[in-house]
């Protein structure tokens, strides 16, 4: 009798199946049990996820930019002026019945190697992933951590170390298993400090 066929059923082929899997569908097979539970993978596939719907329940607030100067001579990074822009989120309902509601988080943008500690030349730069391919932007939702493209993220100043922050993300909760990716565009005011 062929166990493969069991095997096709549990595990998506681009999940890189291994002998651990096959054991699990040879014992299956043997105990009689058939494989209709939660591994079947087309009982939720991607397009049956949920969707938190992020930019319909929440926005962006008030945050901050930090500096900071960071060194790691095991990676030969010279001290470095590294900076990191906080955008806290309007507290929402994430739709995630195992997460306290509402959620209190924030997008965290960070490892931003500018160049400069003049706060006027942080006009007009992009904070996108292409040109700053070393940056990070995080969100913590679902008790994870969930990476965020940044498509676009641009800096104008409005005031004595105040400036408004335009961003367009894609929130990749996919990474997780959490959720639908999704795409946010926010903006709000950010102070200027040293962290």
């Amino acid at each position: 009798m062929d166990t493969t066929s069991h095997l096709k059923k549990v595990v998506c082929p681009d999940l890189c199946a291994g002998p651990g899997f096959q054991v699990l569908d040879m014992q299956a097979y043997a105990s009689g049990l058939k494989p209709e539970s939660a591994l079947i993978l087309n009982q939720n596939p991607f397009s049956e996820m949920a969707c938190i719907k992020l930019q319909k329940m929440t926005k962006a607030l008030n945050g901050n930019i930090e500096a900071y100067w960071f060194e790691n001579k095991n990676f030969d990074l010279e001290k470095t002026l590294i900076h990191r822009i906080i955008v806290p989120l309007k507290p929402f309902d994430s739709g995630l019945e195992y997460e306290d509601q509402p959620v209190k988080t924030e997008i965290v943008f960070d490892w931003f190697n500018l160049g400069t500690e003049n706060l006027s030349r942080l006009e007009g730069l992009d904070l996108n992933h292409v040109n700053y391919d070393d940056a990070e932007a995080l969100v913590y939702i679902g008790h994870v951590y969930n990476f965020c493209q940044i498509n676009s993220l641009r800096l104008k100043p409005i005031g004595s170390n105040l400036f408004k922050v335009y961003g367009d993300i894609i929130v990749e909760f996919e990474n997780e298993g959490l959720a639908r990716n999704e795409p946010f565009t926010f903006e709000a005011e950010v102070e200027y400090g040293k962290a």
